[in-house]
């Protein structure tokens, strides 16, 4: 059985963190979810034909079969040895935050604190998606969820406080095995201080944004398409981080989306960023009106005005390189990969070795 592939990583800001991103193979998706069969060119490689079996897809909203797309989850939380939290991602601001007291008591055993490497066999293979608060339709706000029930009230950019989850809201905390086909909740970006639990953001051209404290107390994840950016992802998922950890030095790694000879966007694009002095990210497109778009750099310089000087970036481009990648430019249906962050129980992530990085 062929194992998941990840993207080689740049250092880890801490013993006690570990992050990855997935590529195309390893997985056992075909068709237009399946991986790139050497030797084709791009244009082939977007049509069924030019696809094998083995594709990681990892997105339940593709198209895919989702019994296929559940053992790719599968596969990734044994690789990397911890349960997985997923989004539904809806190009917001919504941070999801995992720390609630409702959560902890959900909680298996892999997930708390000291039990991870004695359960790890037994649980991590399970797709575990959860969600850190109750969201229902009055829930669905910008800002961080913690999990009690929302009032009108909290309709608001900010933290919606709470402990109880409504019949018709995701529920609080890791679903356990018998829920495994619940929705996940609907958000951009999560946040925690929970060891044993993996944060993932799923892309397919856009920007994937891991986040973590030098001192290995606080991580994150955010998805930035250009909306999601332009309207405060990334401000919104450090500010809930740092009411965490006042004091957090954050350090951000910067995943492959699609890049700035690729990205072509209109004015209407262009003008959501030109108020926030963004404009050194767009170089003009083929046609009157048409740009290209930067979306690491326009990332990079947000996080700088955030105070966040270390930043890697992973400098590939999902729409041109369909080997290690599916684009949603390039190509519909197409799969998603995803970027991943967790903290360690024992303080310190798996040995790296058990990841099979892909050197492409």
């Amino acid at each position: 059985m062929l194992e998941p592939a990840f993207l080689p990583t740049p250092p880890s800001p801490h013993p006690a963190v570990g992050w990855a991103f997935t590529l195309r193979g390893g997985g056992v998706s075909q068709g237009p979810w399946g991986v790139h069969e050497p030797g084709r060119s791009p244009e082939d490689a977007a049509k069924p034909t030019g696809m094998a079996p083995g594709g990681l897809n990892l997105g339940l909203r593709t198209g895919d079969d989702l019994s296929a797309v559940r053992e790719n989850r599968r596969r990734v939380a044994a690789a990397i040895g911890h349960p997985v939290s997923w989004l539904t991602q809806v190009h917001g601001i919504r941070v999801v935050d995992l720390d609630g007291a409702e959560a902890r008591a959900r909680m298996p055993e892999t997930g708390r604190p000291g039990n991870h490497q004695e359960n790890a066999s037994a649980n991590t293979s399970a797709e575990v998606p959860f969600d850190g608060t109750s969201a229902g339709e009055t829930d669905k706000v910008h800002g961080v969820v913690h999990g009690t029930p929302a009032n009108e009230t909290d309709k608001a950019h900010g933290v919606v406080h709470g402990t109880s989850a409504r019949e018709t809201g995701q529920a609080h905390g890791i679903v356990s095995g018998e829920n495994l086909h619940r929705p996940d909740p609907e958000a951009d970006a999560q946040i925690t201080t929970l060891p044993g639990i993996a944060l993932a953001v799923q892309v397919a051209d856009c920007l994937p944004v891991l986040l973590a404290d030098t001192q290995g107390r606080v991580i994150g994840a955010a998805h930035a398409g250009w909306r999601g950016l332009a309207g405060g992802v990334l401000e919104a998922t450090v500010q809930a981080m740092r009411e965490k950890v006042p004091d957090a030095d954050l350090v951000a790694w910067l995943g492959p989306c699609i890049g700035p000879t690729a990205f072509e966007v209109g004015d209407d694009v262009r003008d959501a960023f030109l108020t926030a002095g963004s404009g050194t990210a767009f170089q003009p497109g083929r046609a009157p009106g048409k740009w290209l778009a930067n979306l690491p750099l326009l990332a990079r310089l947000r996080l700088r005005a955030l105070g966040i000087t270390t930043i890697h970036t992973a400098g590939h481009c999902t729409y041109s390189e369909p080997e290690h990648f599916w684009s949603y430019r390039r190509s519909t249906p197409c799969g998603r990969m995803a970027g991943l962050i967790w903290l360690t129980a024992d303080r310190f992530p798996p040995p790296i070795g058990t990841l099979r990085h892909h050197a492409g």
